[in-house]
């Protein structure tokens, strides 16, 4: 009779709510009693949604021991402005439809898809893409997030920030603003003549001197072949070779520096100051982003070390040939996603310059691996069920496992509060 109960629970379980009947396996940390994890992708299983879909944003607010809040939110773009996806779909008429419906260039490169990665800025979370108006998002009294709407105080931000909490960027691509960078409100002072197609990624340096950002080869090219069709896509990849924007915070400076190869750029994971004149960027790159955004070539990514002389205006590249994207910061230890089946975790220690690689619990893990403590935190997807792990970084045994609706990998993963 208990077995039989047991059954009943679990299959009720199943098919309830998450947010009101969540299967957990073990407990939650006490350190990590208060925190959220929470993951951000498009929606849909079309070959390019993963950059041309509203975000699905999954929320485990891990509550306490045994008390956890499982949620999801759906963004529903109030509107739909240009998104990469059309450049795929040749969708001329809806391109141009697109056009004549935006009052401005700065509302037309804004689909409100918000589909790359959630943070927290200045006390409140926000659903964010590549360069569009922030979705504002909050957690309701029993502890499951919501969309309130498309913010009204933060006209355009990118998908990242540039510090812990305070700082937010935003970058306008070509054919806009002459002056396309800004952080926070206030507009850096860099006047491109060829504008990178993006600016994903940039941070502020420990010593808060700079500010740093990579731009990329990829690059618009000439619109007018991609509309005769004499060219797949309006895209340059090797015209500009690829170099770092330093903006100088104090002196309110900014200088491209450039390297001789044709690479792109999208996450950087840690800056040092040297010394009075030299910056270290460790930071993931790829030799063949377009190809493998297209799905016509496996991806070629390394991490990169760039050695970045301040006075000399000068960058020495070391390809530590080993890749590593995703990443985040523990320490001297750089923590990425490994990739592969079975899953495994990437780990990179600055100090010793070594790197090493180790097989973790489930079963697709293409997202985000967050180092906390001594414990690992990610999502792993399945078939027909998803779940959050919180394992232990060195024996990788499973602290705690949690069912969550199933849904497609994501992009970014985030650790709140």
């Amino acid at each position: 009779m208990k077995a039989f109960a047991k059954l009943y629970w679990l299959f009720s379980a199943s098919i309830c709510n998450f947010t009101n009947a969540v299967i957990i396996q073990g407990t939650v940390p006490k350190s990590l009693w208060g925190k959220k994890v929470v993951l951000n992708g498009p929606q849909g299983n079309s070959q390019f949604a993963f950059i041309s879909k509203p975000g699905h944003i999954t929320s485990v607010n891990l509550i306490g021991e045994k008390h956890v809040v499982v949620s999801e939110a759906f963004i529903k773009p109030e509107k739909e402005g240009f998104n990469v996806g059309d450049l795929y779909n040749k969708d001329f008429a809806g391109i141009f439809r697109k056009i004549f419906a935006s009052k401005s260039p700065s509302e037309f490169f804004s689909t409100g898809f918000c589909n790359a990665a959630v943070h927290k800025y200045d006390g409140k979370y926000y659903a964010l893409e590549e360069t569009c108006r922030p979705m504002e998002l909050e957690y309701d009294e029993t502890g499951k997030i919501h969309c309130v709407g498309l913010s009204k105080d933060i006209e355009r931000m990118g998908a990242h920030l540039i510090d812990e909490h305070y700082t937010r960027f935003s970058y306008m691509p070509p054919f806009t603003a002459k002056a396309p960078l800004k952080y926070n409100d206030t507009v850096i002072p860099w006047y491109p003549e060829d504008r990178p197609a993006l600016i994903h990624d940039g941070k502020i340096t420990e010593c808060g001197n700079y500010m740093i950002f990579p731009l990329t080869s990829l690059k618009f090219g000439n619109i007018f072949e991609w509309l005769s069709n004499s060219k797949p896509f309006p895209f340059d990849i090797y015209k500009k070779k690829f170099r770092w924007l330093l903006f100088d915070y104090k002196n309110f400076e900014s200088k491209e520096i450039y390297t001789d190869i044709y690479i792109d750029i999208f996450h950087v994971f840690k800056v040092e100051k040297h010394d009075h004149k030299t910056l270290i960027v460790y930071a993931s790159a790829y030799e063949n982003f377009w190809e493998t955004s297209i799905y016509i070539e496996e991806p070629i990514l390394t991490l990169h070390k760039h050695i970045i002389n301040i006075e000399e205006n000068t960058v020495k590249v070391e390809d530590l040939k080993f890749p590593i994207e995703f990443a985040n910061i523990k320490d001297t230890k750089l923590v990425g996603n490994g990739g592969g089946n079975p899953p495994k975790v990437t780990i990179f220690d600055i100090k010793t310059n070594t790197f090493s690689k180790k097989q973790i619990p489930g079963k697709i893990v293409e997202d985000e691996i967050i180092p906390f403590e001594d414990m690992l935190i990610y999502y792993t997807h399945e078939e027909n069920r998803s779940f959050l792990y919180i394992i232990d970084k060195e024996s990788t045994e499973i602290i705690t496992k949690i069912q969550v609706p199933k849904r497609k990998p994501g992009i970014h993963t985030t650790l709140l509060d």
